[in-house]
């Protein structure tokens, strides 16, 4: 069973006695949120063999961020195995902040509910706020009977704003030359439904970069890992281990396309994205219907197509910008004719 202490300004996790800890997470909440709010999530990651600290408040900056890693680090130095930061709703800014600055060094980032830019609630009062928040009748009941919750989600931050500001800007913020580039694997997880930070916002911010997986939600509100499908979520987390960063042993660190049978009863779909899911350079294209031998099945003419998309892109020198770009109809057409 996972145990835990609580210090002045944060809450720590560890794995069970019997589980050898795998890496570390910081989890740095959002607007209103504290400690309590995210038991229940630290709980299911410590007993997968990580230990996490949650802060217990949303730090003021980017700044207070490395200060509290700092402390952190020094306390887990002992600990093999990627550091990970988490930020939630305008927490998700102050990480990304702190990092594109060089003010922590995590191994990667976890973004959940991200806000970018100006997104607030327009809810009419705290039920409604947490509704917004939350589906779960469990965590809903969490946040109604916390007597430090307040409404605090109509209010903007400074990180969030300049996140924003940048974006839309139309700059490729994803790629080398983006000043909120954080250049490690990134991985955001959404609701689909969220009415306070909408998808579209995150879509945008992380279009260009290489080495962001962003994972929307089916039905899914504001507070994603602390939805109604906060387990699935959980074990999206969990399973994410960056293997694929310059610590994983079998990362090969070039441009990998792999493809692979939907229906495939002899290596199952699921074990390859958990092998690549934190390759920043693997791309994975999965065949309807298909089997096994996807060179040779049904759909070869299909696969032998992509392939050759694949290799026009290795020889472009550009792996991750595709030569024809589908343009969504209907939706309003950026400069960058990505139609996002």
């Amino acid at each position: 069973m996972s145990t835990s202490t609580l210090t002045a300004t944060r809450v720590r996790v560890l794995p069970p006695s019997t589980v050898r800890p795998r890496g570390a997470l910081l989890v740095v909440p959002g607007r209103g949120e504290n400690l309590v709010h995210y038991g229940r999530f630290a709980q299911r990651i410590a007993a997968d063999g990580y230990v996490v600290d949650v802060l217990d408040a949303l730090p003021a900056d980017a700044t207070e961020v490395g200060e509290l890693l700092a402390e952190i680090d020094a306390e887990e130095s002992a600990i093999e195995g990627p550091r990970i930061l988490v930020g939630v709703d305008a927490g998700a800014a102050v990480v990304v902040d702190a990092v594109r600055q060089g003010l922590v060094s995590p191994s990667a980032i976890l973004l959940a509910g991200a806000v970018v830019g100006e997104s607030v609630s327009t809810a009419v009062d705290v039920d409604d706020e947490i509704a917004q928040r939350t589906s779960c009748p469990v965590h809903r009941g969490l946040l109604g009977e916390d007597p430090r919750y307040t409404r605090s989600l109509g209010e903007a931050t400074d990180a969030s704003r300049a996140w924003g500001t940048s974006v839309a800007s139309r700059e490729p913020s994803g790629t080398t030359n983006g000043p909120w580039y954080v250049g490690i694997p990134v991985l955001a997880v959404h609701g689909h439904d969220d009415e306070v930070s909408s998808l579209r916002d995150v879509v945008r911010a992380l279009s260009w970069w290489p080495d962001a997986e962003l994972l929307a939600v089916r039905d899914g509100v504001h507070d994603v890992l602390n939805d109604a499908a906060h387990r699935t979520v959980a074990a999206s987390v969990a399973s994410g281990e960056p293997s694929g960063t310059s610590d994983g042993p079998w990362y090969v660190g070039i441009p990998l396309l792999a493809l692979h049978g939907h229906d495939d009863e002899v290596a199952p779909l699921r074990d390859l994205v958990r092998a690549l899911s934190w390759w920043p350079d693997a791309e994975l294209l999965t065949v309807r219907d298909g089997v096994h031998d996807v060179l040779n099945d049904a759909a070869h003419r299909s696969v032998a197509a992509s392939v050759v998309q694949f290799l026009e892109r290795v020889r472009s020198g550009n792996t991750h910008r595709s030569i024809v770009v589908r343009v969504p109809l209907g939706n309003s057409v950026e400069q960058d004719g990505t139609g996002i």
